[in-house]
This record gives structure tokens, sequence and C-alpha cells, in this order.
């Protein structure tokens, strides 16, 4: 069962994404492309595409109305879908994400950062990417802890951003993001095993909250205050799911 309606969704998804993106791509000849359009092409697609896979989301919080850096842990493959539905921003994703048709594509029109995680040059261009599109007065959503994992709170960030938002006085919004299921958690299994296990249930359950701005001079200050806020919220929300834990 589980792999016919995995099978059935994936269909459909790579359907309604190609043309969603074929009939996007004919009207941006005739009308000029802008973020805003790329960002509302991007969240129609994840209303249905997670009406379609059975999501049940608890939203708490909302997006704040200026720029800022969003910042949420990193736990499975639907994470990036569920806080960009209620967001436009810029995403940094790995490079790997650029070989993927169709996603490839949709990704190009609505705004996203490519990191090579293995070359330090990359990454400090990517720095410089997230710098100047925050200065440019947009968001940036970013998954400081840069791979997925299965523990109850996040893990050590990566500082970059961080550096940036302290410097420029640009405010981090943190995320918590947790499922109820914790066999949605994307850890040490094929990707392909993953996609079943998940696209494969009737429903998929999970909270997410968006807190209030944080602003620091101070980087470290800053990543520590965001990461306390996020790990408070999971261990709340796992708490409410009834979810346990070995020491």
């Amino acid at each position: 069962m589980g792999y016919i309606l995995g099978s059935l969704r994936l269909f459909l998804i790579f359907l309604i994404a190609s043309i969603m993106i074929a009939i996007y791509s004919v009207l941006i000849i005739f009308i000029r492309h802008t973020d805003e359009k790329g960002f509302k092409l991007r969240r129609i697609f994840l209303i249905l595409m997670m009406d379609l896979i059975g999501f049940r989301i608890k939203k708490e919080g909302n997006p704040v109305v200026q720029p800022a850096l969003y910042v949420c842990n990193h736990k499975g493959v639907f994470d990036f879908f569920v806080v960009l539905r209620y967001i436009n921003a810029f995403v940094v994703s790995k490079s790997e994400m650029s070989k993927l048709p169709v996603i490839s594509k949709g990704a190009a029109y609505s705004g996203i950062i490519y990191v090579n995680r293995e070359d330090q040059k990359s990454r400090s261009v990517v720095r410089d990417a997230i710098r100047e599109t925050l200065l440019s007065g947009r968001n940036v959503l970013i998954f400081p802890e840069g791979t997925t994992h299965s523990g109850r709170t996040t893990m050590e960030f990566k500082m970059g951003s961080f550096v940036e938002a302290a410097r420029h006085g640009i405010p981090v919004v943190p995320i918590a993001l947790e499922y109820k299921d914790k066999n949605d958690y994307y850890v040490d299994i094929p990707a392909l095993k993953m996609y079943f296990r998940s696209f494969g249930k009737l429903r998929t359950t999970c909270s997410i909250s968006y807190g209030t701005p944080i602003t620091d001079a101070d980087p470290a200050a800053l990543a520590g205050r965001t990461k306390k806020w996020i790990d408070q919220k999971l261990l709340e929300f796992q708490n409410e799911f009834g979810h346990s834990y070995k020491d």
C-alpha cells in the first residue's frame, strides 16, 4: 500500500510541478519575472503538494514584516516545504539539489542559493550572497546545522550567517519544527527508502513555531540565543507528541 500511494503521489507531484513551471516559463516571456512572482508560484505549489501528501500542520507565531534571517532546525526531507509554506525567502541548499530535474528549475524561479559543503570557496561565496540578499531587503532561510539528524535538540550551528546578521543588524527569526512520527527524521537510510516511508503514509503531522526576532551585535550570543529558543520549543513539541528518548 505504501509503495503504491507513494508512487502515485510522486507522479502527481512531478506532473503538477512540470505543468506549473511550463506555464510560468511561457508567461515570463510576456511579463517580467520578479522574486514576488516566483515566491507566489512556490507557495501555490507547496499548498497543493502538502494537501496531496496528507500534511497536517500546527503553526504557532507568524513571519515578521521586516527582512530577516530565518533559522530552522533540520530533521527531515519535508523541512524546506513546511517552512516555505508560510514565508517568502531565499533558501540556502546543498548543491546536489541543482542536479534534480524539475525541482532545480522551480527552485531557480523561486529563489535559491546553492552551497557545496565540501568547498571552502563555495561556502565563502554563499556567505557573501546571503549578506547581499539580506542587505537588499529580502529574507533568507538557513538550516545552520548543515544536515539532518534525530537528536532531541539542535546540533552545533555553523556561524557564517550569524556573523553577517550581527554585523549588519539583521534580525534573526528562530523556527522550531518537529514531527509527530520520528520515522519522518531523515537519518542514515537511502533517499528512496526515506521517500516511500514518508510519502507512503496517509498522514504526516508536524508542529512549527515562528519566534520573535532576535538581534545581537555578538555573533556567538546571537547564535546561542537562537539555538536556545529553538531547543526549548522542540522539547515542548516532543512532550506534546509523547516522544520518548533514551538518555
